[in-house]
C-alpha cells in the first residue's frame, strides 16, 4: 500500500483531526509491511496511541510520542515555536525513550 492509498484511508477514519491523522500516516508509511491490507493498516491506526508533552511556556515547543503496532517502534513528533502540526518523526527508537519522561 503506498502512502496515497494510506492517507486516503486515514482521512476517511478521521477527517476533523488533522495532526493525529498526519502523525499517524506518517508512522503507518514508515513502519507498515508493504503487503498490508487496508484491514489490517485500520485496525492498526486505531491501535496508535499518542503521549503529548509540552515544554515550557515560554517556548512552546510541543511533543508527541506514539508506539507503532506494526514494527513496535517509538515515534517522536515535535513542533517547534509556531511550526504547525509535525509531519516527521525526529526521533525513531526501539524502546520507549526516556527523554520524554523527563522534565
Amino acid at each position: 500500500m503506498d502512502k496515497t492509498e494510506i492517507r486516503a484511508l486515514l482521512n476517511e477514519l478521521w477527517p476533523s483531526l488533522p495532526g493525529r491523522k498526519g502523525m499517524a500516516a506518517k508512522i503507518c508509511e514508515l513502519s507498515a509491511p508493504p503487503d498490508v491490507t487496508k484491514d489490517e493498516l485500520l485496525a492498526g491506526a486505531k491501535k496508535i496511541d499518542f503521549e503529548h508533552k509540552a515544554s515550557t511556556p515560554s517556548d512552546d515547543d510541543e511533543y508527541w510520542l506514539a508506539q507503532s503496532p506494526f514494527d513496535q517502534k517509538w515515534y517522536t513528533f515535535a513542533s517547534l515555536f509556531c511550526a504547525g502540526w509535525p509531519i516527521d518523526p525526529v526521533y525513531i527508537d526501539n524502546n520507549r525513550p526516556e527523554r520524554f519522561d523527563a522534565d
